[in-house]
Order: structure tokens, then sequence, then C-alpha cells
């Protein structure tokens, strides 16, 4: 802290650094809750489809396999190099202090880069399947592929790769505001349409949490389920 600042400014700037701390703080764990109607469960698949392809890379080596194109100079990384050095002040008068500070400068460091070409198994297309029911499946245009022989492999040989998945519930309050909250399929299952869940919401009315409601004699009854990751409510 600047030591010609009054007392009364320092005090005045810890304290709005420590209330916006407080702010933070209460912002990240006030929550807030209200029952919620599940209207639809929806699900969606997909299956990533890779091809053996010839492609063009670049690298500093050419790697087993990979067929030379041509080489080039190329910036590898920066070092940092002394440049000399300044002096900064700060205070005036008794209470003027200095120092010396060096100075440094970015310098490019240069190496031979390649281009190759070279095989490598590709995205050509990603099949989809989806549903609002309980019987989600995987695409059936990626039932019939199976790995290639690695020994075997041919320009075009196709195979399976990184398969996706993501369910979701639509949930419906009593103002008729309706959120779009992700679960994991264990989650999803186990709230039907037409039930009622408890939806928690941060200080921004951006929903945390769901968990499983139920009602008995009037008193309500939770029981926690895993956090979920929520999209932006919508008015309906």
């Amino acid at each position: 802290m600047n030591d010609d600042l009054p007392d009364s400014v320092v005090i005045g700037i810890v304290a709005l650094v420590v209330a916006v701390l407080v702010g933070c703080v209460f912002a990240l764990v006030y929550r807030s809750e209200q029952t919620v109607m599940v209207s639809a469960t929806l699900w969606e698949r997909k299956i990533d489809i890779q091809a053996w392809t010839t492609v063009q890379e670049s690298d500093w080596s050419i790697p087993e396999g990979g067929r030379y194109i041509r080489d080039y100079p190329a910036v590898h990384h920066h070092d940092r190099v002394w440049a000399g050095s300044h002096q900064e002040c700060s205070g005036t008068g008794t209470k003027r202090r200095c120092s010396t500070v060096n100075d440094y400068r970015s310098v490019p460091v240069y190496r031979t880069k390649y281009d190759y070409w070279i095989e490598r198994w590709v995205v050509v297309r990603t099949p989809e399947s989806h549903g609002s029911d309980y019987n989600a499946f995987w695409p059936p245009s990626a039932d019939d592929l199976h790995d290639p022989n690695p020994a075997v492999t041919e320009i075009g040989d196709e195979r399976k790769g990184t398969a996706y998945s993501h369910y979701h519930l639509l949930v419906l309050t009593k103002d008729k505001v309706q959120y779009d909250v992700d679960a994991s399929e264990s989650d999803w299952r186990s709230m039907p349409v037409e039930s009622y869940v408890i939806l928690v919401l941060d200080i921004f009315k951006h929903p945390v949490q769901v968990k499983k409601g139920i009602r008995n004699n009037g008193n309500r009854r939770s029981a926690s389920l895993s956090a979920l990751s929520c999209r932006p409510r919508c008015e309906v």
C-alpha cells in the first residue's frame, strides 16, 4: 500500500475488498429450492465414424510412416535475454525509494520444421439417434462396423470412434418456466414424466442441482442425486 495514503483511505479500501469477497462467497454458496414437474425426458446418442486417410502434417521431426514433403525454418520457442536495467522510484521526499529493475527481451529461436504425408484415422461422419422415451439405442448405421485388422489396414477402411450420449430432462415450475437439465443416464431414468423433483437454483436463478422429491402427508423428504449441469432456462 502506498505510504502517502491517509489511514481513512486505506481502511476504506480494505473494507471494500472485504465486502466484495463476502459478496462473492455469498453468491457461491447461496441456494434456493422449488418443486418442479418433469415434463419430458430426452436422449441423444452418436458415434464418430473414422476412416483410414492420408493427411498432411507438420512437426519438428518426421514420425515413422511419414513421407517427406518439404522443410523450412520456423520459430520453435523464445528465449528471455537480458537487455539492460532501469531505475524505478516511488514516494516523495524522505519516503522516496528507488530500485534497479532488469529489462529483458524475447528472442525467437528457429529450428527446422517438416511437412510430410502420413496415414491417420480421421472422423468422416457422426450418425445420431435420439428420442423422448427410455428406449435409448445407438445409431443403427454404426452397428455393422468392426475394427479392421491393423496389419492389413487400407485407405478408406472405417471403424467406430468415440461414442457420445446425452440425457436431459425438461422440468416445469409452477410459474410455467421451463429448464432443460442435463443428467446422468441413471438419474434420467429415475425421474419419469409427471413426477415431481426439487430444483436447486443459485443466486442468479441458474439450476445447479436436482433432487428427487417425495411428498408424504404434507411433509417433503428428499433424496439427493448427483449434481447436474443445466442449460439456460427458457420461458414457455
